[in-house]
């Protein structure tokens, strides 16, 4: 295993990681709508 620093490539796969552990951790705890929601797109930002 390698640690580095996170790169501009690297966003989408931290973004996936991300809502995916919340929707693993959170699921019967928050409603489903909202963890159902949570996609790729509102998690990307430019500038």
């Amino acid at each position: 295993m390698k640690i580095r620093k996170a790169i501009e490539e690297d966003v989408d796969g931290i973004a996936i990681v991300h809502i995916n552990s919340w929707k693993t951790t959170y699921k019967g705890i928050l409603p489903d709508q909202y963890l159902s929601s949570m996609n790729l797109k509102p998690k990307r930002k430019t500038g």
